[in-house]
Order: structure tokens, then sequence, then C-alpha cells
């Protein structure tokens, strides 16, 4: 449902259901919800709740390759490659064959190439 209503655009509602839901979760399954929260306040730009979440979901799982993923795009949003590029490794480490970091790897790779070419032209 709060997956639903974040697709909604209704991201309040969206919010208090996560948190219904995180109040009714076992341990088992906390780190999923919580990385859902995090998706929620990556996609409204929040990226300091959104890097929060995604921690938490870490903490409770560690190696949770999605987790990891969604943490890389917060830090591509942020400007920070470096760091994507670790967190997107770490999810491909937990799984092979999540195609979603696969091309996040590709993609930041390529932005990260191409940023150190265009500061050596610069020099």
């Amino acid at each position: 449902l709060g997956i639903s209503l974040q697709l909604a655009e209704e991201s309040s509602q969206a919010e208090e259901v996560f948190k219904r839901a995180l109040s009714l979760a076992t341990s088992q399954q906390a780190h999923a919800i919580f990385s859902n929260m995090g998706n929620l306040y990556r996609q409204e730009k929040k990226y300091d709740r959104a890097r929060a979440m995604f921690t938490k979901a870490l903490q409770l799982r560690p190696g949770y390759a999605p987790a990891y993923n969604n943490l890389g795009l917060v830090f591509v949003a942020e400007g920070l490659l470096e760091e994507a590029k670790y967190c997107f490794d770490k999810a491909l480490q937990a799984d092979p064959l999540l195609d979603a970091a696969k091309s996040n790897m590709i993609k930041v790779s390529a932005l990260t190439g191409i940023c150190t070419s265009f500061s050596s032209t610069q020099l």
C-alpha cells in the first residue's frame, strides 16, 4: 500500500503507511520497510533521511543489495560518485544478478570517467 501511494504521489500518506507497517513488522520484515521509506525520501530529495533509512536497513540486514543500490542512487544525486560506486559494488557483491546495480555501476563509472577526462583537460 505504501509503495502504491508513493507511485500515486501521495507521499505523506505513503510515509504514514510505512511507519504503521514498521510498528507491526517483525525483525525479519523491517529492513525492507526501511528501504522502502528510503526510496520515498530519495524521491522527495530528502537525501539525509533517505540515507538514514538505507543505513538502518543495512544495519538490520547486512548485505541487503537493494538498500546498497538505492543508497548509491542517493550518493549519485548528491554528486558523490566514488561513494555511489562503492555502494553499487557492495550491492553486486551481495547479489551479482541485481540488474539495477549493474546498470547503475556502468552509468556511474562512465560519469566518473567523463568527470576525470574533463578535469584533466581543464589543467
